[in-house]
């Protein structure tokens, strides 16, 4: 009987842990493209002490930035996702790319280099190197564990 509730008590504490991203997102969804705007950029003035004329560029930036990510979201709701082929997924990561690149060049514009060595470097940052390296590391075995 002990076991049981301590592996019921686990199992409850691991489902809301991961439903905590999800709650985080779809918080953030609900605001304006212009609100989502506004909060990224004070969270960057925080963290990189921007000047004000940096402060109105990187606005201005994110909010051109969050308009068309939320016009690309609806047009991907609005598409059937069985018919999507493989060219048209590769065209979507393409763009997607393309303006994540377009972001880095208008951001490293705006902002002095240590500033954008702080934000490169950030932990927001982090997620896609750390996905991306962990994908391309060879697989090792943990102790105890056979291949």
């Amino acid at each position: 009987m002990k076991k049981i509730f301590i592996v019921l008590m686990l199992s409850c504490s691991l489902v809301g842990f991961s439903q905590n991203e999800t709650r985080q997102k779809r918080f953030i969804e609900e605001f304006t493209p212009e609100q989502q705007a506004i909060l990224k950029t004070k969270k960057m003035v925080l963290d990189l002490d921007l000047s004000d004329s940096q402060k109105s560029q990187i606005m201005e930036l994110h909010k051109k930035i969050t308009k068309q990510a939320a016009a690309k979201k609806s047009e991907f709701k609005s598409l059937n996702k069985e018919d999507i082929t493989a060219t048209d997924r590769f065209n979507m990561m393409n763009s997607a790319l393309d303006a994540k690149i377009s972001y880095q060049k208008q951001l490293k514009s705006v902002l002095n280099k240590d500033q954008y060595d702080r934000w490169k470097n950030s932990p927001s940052n982090m997620s896609f190197r750390s996905k991306h390296n962990m994908r391309s590391r060879p697989y090792k075995p943990r102790k105890g564990q056979k291949d």
